[in-house]
C-alpha cells in the first residue's frame, strides 16, 4: 500500500522531486527538506549537496548511465512513435477562426486566457511561452477541488486534476485558434489517452478546458477539422470541457526549462518539442530562429 506521504509517482516526479530536493533546481522553494525519495531505486536517499555536487550526482552516483540511456531511448521511442502518428496535414491544418479574428488583427485588445492539459506541465509552458503574443504561462492543475491542488496529490493519480497551463495573450497578435494549433501539431500527442511520453496516469490526460462558448466552438470544430482530414493515424483523444478553476502549481514548478535547461528530463523531453516548434512555425515565435 502506498503511504500517505509518498504516493505513487512516474520516474519524471521521481526524478523531479529528487532533483528540487537536492538543490540543482528551485530548492530554496521546495518543502520539505533534504530528504527525498530517489527516483529509480525507490529507496530513501538523504544528501545535503551543493547544487554543483548535486549535478555530479545526478548524473553519476545515484543515476547509473545505463538507466540514464535506457530512459533516453525509451522517451526517443516516445518521439519517433509520435512522429509517425503526426501527417503533414495536422501541422498545416489551419484552425477554425473566431468570429472577431479579422477585427482582432487591427486593434489591440484586452489579455485572454486559454487552458490547456497536455502533459507535463514543464514541457508545454515552455513551448508557449515562445509564442509570440504571450504574456505570461503558468503551470497548474485544472479539473479538481481547490483542495487536492498540491503536487504530491495530483501526481498520485488520484485526483480529478490534469497538470495544466494557463496562457495569457494578446489576441491582436495570436488568435486562440493558432494556440490550438501548436497544442496539437507540437506540445504533445492529443492521440494517447492518459499519458505522455514516459508520464502515465489521468494527470496527464489530453484536455481542453474553455472559458467561454466561443473557445468551446473553436476548440471542437478543430477537432472535427483534424479528424476529418485524418491528421493522425489515430483517433484524437482530447477532451473539451468547461474550466471550472484554475490552480496555479507551487513555485519551484514555474519556468523549470527556463531554470533548469539541462535537466536529464528537460534534455530528452523539452528539447525536442522546443526544436520543431522553431522548425515548424517560425512565423509565430517572439524572437526569429537564426538560420
Amino acid at each position: 500500500m502506498t503511504s500517505p506521504d509518498r504516493p505513487n509517482r512516474t520516474s519524471r516526479d521521481r526524478v523531479k522531486t529528487w532533483w528540487m530536493t537536492l538543490g540543482a533546481g528551485r530548492s530554496d522553494r521546495m518543502p520539505g527538506g533534504t530528504m527525498a525519495w530517489a527516483n529509480w531505486d525507490d529507496k530513501a536517499l538523504a544528501c545535503n549537496g551543493s547544487p554543483s555536487r548535486a549535478s555530479n550526482m545526478v548524473m553519476n552516483k545515484y543515476m547509473p548511465t545505463r538507466r540514464v540511456v535506457g530512459f533516453a531511448l525509451v522517451a526517443l521511442g516516445t518521439t519517433i512513435a509520435l512522429g509517425v502518428a503526426l501527417t503533414a496535414s495536422a501541422l498545416h491544418a489551419e484552425p477554425p477562426a473566431k468570429a472577431d479574428d479579422a477585427s482582432e488583427s487591427k486593434k489591440e485588445k484586452k489579455v485572454e486566457v486559454a487552458t490547456f492539459g497536455n502533459g507535463c506541465f514543464w514541457c508545454t509552458e515552455a513551448v508557449f511561452e515562445q509564442l509570440k503574443g504571450v504574456t505570461k504561462v503558468v503551470s497548474g492543475y485544472a479539473g479538481g477541488s481547490k483542495e487536492s491542488a498540491k503536487y504530491n496529490l495530483v501526481s498520485s493519480g488520484g485526483t480529478q486534476h490534469a497538470e495544466s497551463i494557463q496562457i495569457h495573450y494578446n489576441p491582436s497578435q495570436i488568435t486562440y485558434g493558432q494556440l490550438l494549433k501548436v497544442f496539437f501539431a507540437v506540445a504533445h500527442d492529443p492521440t494517447t489517452l492518459n499519458y505522455q511520453g514516459p508520464d502515465h496516469g489521468y494527470q496527464y490526460r489530453s484536455a481542453i478546458f474553455y472559458s467561454n462558448d466561443e473557445q468551446k466552438r473553436v476548440a471542437e470544430a478543430y477537432v472535427k477539422q483534424l479528424t476529418d482530414v485524418k491528421a493522425f493515424s489515430k483517433p484524437i483523444v482530447t477532451k473539451i470541457s468547461a474550466l471550472p478553476a484554475f490552480y496555479p502549481a507551487e513555485d519551484y514548478h514555474q519556468d523549470f526549462v527556463k531554470l533548469n535547461p539541462n535537466h536529464p528530463y528537460v534534455v530528452v523531453n523539452a528539447r525536442p518539442k522546443l526544436k520543431k516548434l522553431k522548425d515548424h512555425f517560425p512565423e509565430l515565435l517572439k524572437t526569429k530562429p537564426k538560420s
